[in-house]
């Protein structure tokens, strides 16, 4: 077989046939080899913006527990001030906050439960303002309403806790 060289006086092209061969083949290289790194390029990049959909999600849902957190505060002190009006307003809002936060995340059956269990106490809250609102000597259950209230903050502390635990934050 002949040696490829470099034949500069050729009009057929600037390389011959052995040369050209040789070249096709590691334009193919290339070629493989740059494809095969875009596809790792793009596989690392969906890997990013997943993790980053994650982690915007978990911010949101840290946002949405410290909001129910000052919603609470805020129905609390309408329980004191026998204001029923807004402390359902507030309590409506604070309902949709506590059900976006368990749909927006991934939980056991437990937490679930516990989910159910406090929307399930919000409702009696809503039904101690409507008692009151329909009777003015109405005595509302302040203690258990209180008590809802604090185990209810206490649960979305606990899983906000839980969700800086799992993402190393």
């Amino acid at each position: 077989m002949p040696v490829p060289f470099l034949v500069l006086g050729d009009p057929a092209g600037f390389l011959n046939g052995d040369w050209r061969d040789l070249l096709q083949v590691a334009g193919i290289i290339v070629a493989v080899v740059g494809f095969t790194g875009a596809a790792i390029s793009a596989f690392w990049a969906a890997s990013a913006a997943t993790s980053a959909q994650r982690a915007i999600a978990r911010n949101l849902r840290l946002i949405d527990v410290g909001s129910a957190a000052g919603l609470i505060g805020e129905i609390a002190a309408y329980i004191d001030g026998d204001l029923e009006q807004a402390g359902r307003l507030r309590l409506k809002d604070l309902r949709e906050l506590v059900a976006q936060i368990r749909e927006n995340g991934s939980y056991d059956a437990s937490t679930e439960t516990k989910f159910q269990e406090h929307l399930t106490q919000l409702t009696f809250i809503d039904e101690e303002f409507i008692a009151k609102q329909q009777d003015a000597n109405y005595s509302m259950d302040k203690k258990a309403m209180y008590a809802h209230l604090r185990d209810l903050s206490d649960f979305l502390t606990s899983i906000s806790a839980q969700m800086k635990v799992s993402s190393g934050g």
